[in-house]
């Protein structure tokens, strides 16, 4: 009993040690079972040590009334008694099911997620703590395999993924209900986990013992090995297809990427399936719910010129896939009401960071009377250029002479010729002169300014992400 107690202990002390910066704020999710309260006990008993902070973050997820409501009151009651402020929200999980067409798990994932960080941003958290012990790892394989996962779901749960870590991931559930025991630490036992109407459930109480009785008495084990090898495999898989993806990226904007569909269709398949989903990650920030289907089907209208169906949306609303011209063009499809307008002067030559769209402006004056502009590069008559020269997004009224046109159009009217996403169009960058726009980055370059054979001196401006790779 007490080795086991110790292991636990010893497993959290690796973890965090390891990973999270002594005097940094944690975020813990606590449910009221039994691993994610062991979890805040150990957690609270480390933090002479560590110097962190511990916030305990609870959400009631309204299905179960009263019975819900007590497991919040047991949260806040156990976090008090180890001198831990606790956060807690109730959320109507059940209508945001309804309303999404979700599973109920996939709404109360999303909606915990939400809120976890929600709570790490307001408490200034660095990290969020989650429960998950080696058992949950070892179903998560066994539920991936189940459903026809590529590689990637084979790896698992990681100990740390972005701002999330699971310092209980080598520990397991007889571990943590043999600490409560010996700390005395009371718990709430959900009801539906013992529902066999969750898949989940099922496999834990049905499958894995079956698996484990009949077919090979060391599953666990051979689950837990086949997710480090396909771990490794995966990363470097991903090492590769960021260099592949860069090799087919024709162009990349704030919430736009453009890929090019004849460089991937040179790749073996596997490389492009992994190039195409890291693109959509990079853009669409995640890949959840983004299944294999999803990927194939983008990758053969690429290759087919005869498909009718050009474009798609993946899950959730939020990103729009269009195949055309030899290109396959991701975008991110924001929120009108969530962007606000601005304007940064552009320093002439040097580089403007332009923190609202995450990305570095680069101008540079150059000899030339060669004609350039593509989505991310153009080039200036510098002559005809009337400084102080800006980048800001879109204005009502805007309007601009597009290079070969005697009038001018609307910015509106191009936006919409090039089927940029209504959501998406405040996020275009536009270049102005102290006359008028002179580019709208990716879409048209102004006739005023074009390179001709008068031109002595020409100006190059050159958009990249920023350091911190935040489009």
């Amino acid at each position: 009993m007490r080795n086991s107690i110790d292991d636990v202990q010893s497993a959290v002390r690796r973890v965090i040690e390891s990973n999270v910066t002594p005097g940094s704020a944690i975020v813990v999710a606590i449910s009221g079972g039994q691993d994610s309260c062991s979890l805040l006990h150990v957690l609270s008993s480390l933090q002479t040590n560590s110097n962190c902070t511990l916030f305990a973050a609870h959400l009631n997820h309204g299905f179960r009334g009263e019975d819900a409501d007590r497991d919040a009151q047991f949260v806040r009651d156990f976090a008090t008694s180890l001198g831990v402020q606790c956060i807690i929200e109730r959320h109507d999980v059940p209508a945001m099911a309804r309303r999404l067409h979700l599973s109920a798990q996939a709404a109360g994932r999303r909606a915990r997620l939400d809120f976890l960080g929600r709570v790490a941003e307001t408490t200034g958290g660095s990290w969020i703590a989650l429960g998950h012990t080696k058992d949950d790892h070892v179903e998560t394989i066994l539920l991936n395999i189940i459903r026809g996962s590529g590689t990637d779901g084979l790896r698992g749960l990681s100990v740390v993924s972005s701002n999330r870590i699971r310092p209980l991931l080598q520990v397991t559930r007889a571990q943590t209900a043999a600490y409560c025991r010996s700390h005395g630490i009371d718990f709430r036992d959900d009801i539906s986990n013992a529902s066999t109407h969750y898949r989940r459930n099922r496999l834990r109480s049905e499958l894995l013992p079956e698996l484990e009785t009949y077919y090979n008495p060391a599953i666990r084990d051979a689950l837990t090995r086949l997710s480090v090898i396909a771990g490794d495999e995966v990363d470097f898989m991903d090492q590769k297809a960021a260099s592949a993806l860069d090799s087919a990226t024709i162009s990349r904007l704030p919430g736009r990427l453009v890929i090019s569909s004849d460089v991937l269709a040179e790749m073996h398949r596997a490389v492009a399936r992994r190039v195409l989903r890291l693109g959509i990650e990079r853009i669409r920030g995640d890949l959840a719910d983004v299944e294999f289907e999803s990927i194939d089907r983008i990758l053969e209208l690429s290759r087919t010129a005869s498909a009718k169906e050009n474009s798609m949306m993946l899950p959730h609303g939020d990103t729009a896939v269009s195949v055309r011209n030899g290109t396959i063009e991701i975008t991110a499809l924001t929120a009108h009401a969530e962007f606000r307008p601005f304007e940064r002067e552009l320093t002439v030559p040097g580089t403007t960071v332009i923190a609202e769209l995450g990305i570095d402006v680069e101008t540079s004056l150059v000899v030339t009377k060669v004609m350039t502009v593509g989505d991310s590069d153009a080039m200036l008559d510098a002559d005809r250029v009337v400084r102080p020269l800006v980048l800001r997004n879109r204005r009502t009224g805007d309007r601009m002479q597009p290079l070969g046109m005697k009038g001018t159009k609307k910015i509106q009217d191009i936006l919409t010729d090039r089927k940029v996403p209504t959501e998406n169009r405040d996020r275009i960058p536009i270049i102005a002169d102290a006359i008028g726009i002179v580019w709208v980055a990716g879409h048209a370059l102004s006739e005023r300014v074009r390179i001709s054979d008068t031109t002595t001196n020409a100006l190059r401006i050159t958009i990249r992400p920023d350091e911190q790779g935040l489009w």
